[in-house]
């Protein structure tokens, strides 16, 4: 005999799993597009090329280059790989609308130490939210997976050493001492990377001498006080 009530909690439990798999696969790209976003201003930061409207200008398509002229082939992976429109409205809400922080332009007043150092920690912060799983019971069952888990422990690494490099720079530039060797710290670290078999031939294009270009002197409007 035709059983109706275990046909209606297959039913259910169908429905309640699409609605979970619907949520993280929201979740997921949210947590990419924020990602993406949140590495592009910073970078665009550090690089003294961020507008200073930059707020009332976002989009969810806004891309300079700088991320894949710094990390070459590494950048695509903080790409998100579809659309939402919900999830890009709250992350545009959310960068659009926080508090001010001190690596935006002039923002804070010509103290460049302040702005870099609330630069890097940002860039840290916005990283380890890059390794948060997200939803890791799915991912496992539907082979799909988080941001973190798409990037190797060389990659992964590569990016760290860009982002202390990027920092270390900045207080030579800034004057600090004991600081003027950054160059030969990243290129030694990049030389250990590159031959590391953790680090992929197709991840090996991270340019060092962009990264120096952007990264030689500090940006103006760090230096500098608002007239």
């Amino acid at each position: 005999m035709f059983n109706h009530d275990r046909l209606r909690d297959q039913i259910e439990r169908t429905t309640a799993y699409l609605r979970r798999l619907d949520a993280h696969s929201t979740a997921l790209i949210y947590h990419s597009t924020r990602t993406r976003l949140w590495v592009g201003i910073l970078a665009e930061a550090r690089a003294g090329t961020l507008p200073a409207d930059w707020r009332s200008t976002l989009t969810i398509d806004h891309d300079t280059g700088l991320r894949e002229q710094i990390l070459g082939s590494a950048a695509a992976l903080i790409n998100p790989t579809e659309a939402n429109a919900d999830s890009e409205t709250l992350v545009l809400h959310e960068l659009t609308t926080m508090p001010m922080r001190p690596w935006e332009p002039y923002a804070a007043r010509g103290d460049w130490r302040a702005a870099l150092d609330a630069w890097y920690a940002d860039t840290l912060a916005i990283d380890e939210y890059r390794r948060q799983p997200v939803d890791p019971l799915l991912s496992d069952h539907l082979g799909l997976t988080n941001l973190g888990a798409r990037i190797t422990p060389g990659v992964d690494a590569l990016l760290q050493a860009l982002q202390e490099a990027s920092y270390r720079a900045g207080l030579a530039a800034g004057g600090e001492t004991g600081l003027d060797d950054w160059q030969t710290w990243l290129d030694t670290r990049m030389e250990a990377l590159q031959s590391s078999a953790e680090l992929p031939p197709s991840d090996r294009t991270a340019n060092p001498e962009a990264l120096r270009e952007h990264l030689q002197q500090l940006p103006t409007y760090w230096t500098d006080k608002h007239s």
